[in-house]
């Protein structure tokens, strides 16, 4: 949403740091089935209250969840809005 508030305001420079931040996420979305790594994603910043699943989907493996933690630790300024 951040990225594109600044595109729609004209500042790109704005927009590209925020996507460097969130950019090395992305690939460990689509590691596993979807929607459970973003499900994940969206339960640590906050915006759900659980990463639960109905079956067949399970939640995602404890090596994925290290990854992406990882990543929010690393780029603790990710924000959604």
């Amino acid at each position: 949403m951040k990225i594109y508030k600044d595109i729609k305001a004209n500042n790109a420079e704005e927009a590209l740091i925020t996507w460097k931040e969130i950019y090395p996420l992305i690939p460990l979305l689509f590691e596993e089935p979807n929607p459970a790594p973003i499900k994940y994603c969206l339960n640590q910043i906050g915006l759900i209250d659980s990463p639960e699943l109905r079956l067949p989907l399970t939640e995602i493996s404890d090596e994925l969840k290290v990854k992406i933690d990882k990543v929010f630790k690393k780029e603790s300024s990710i924000k959604i809005a």
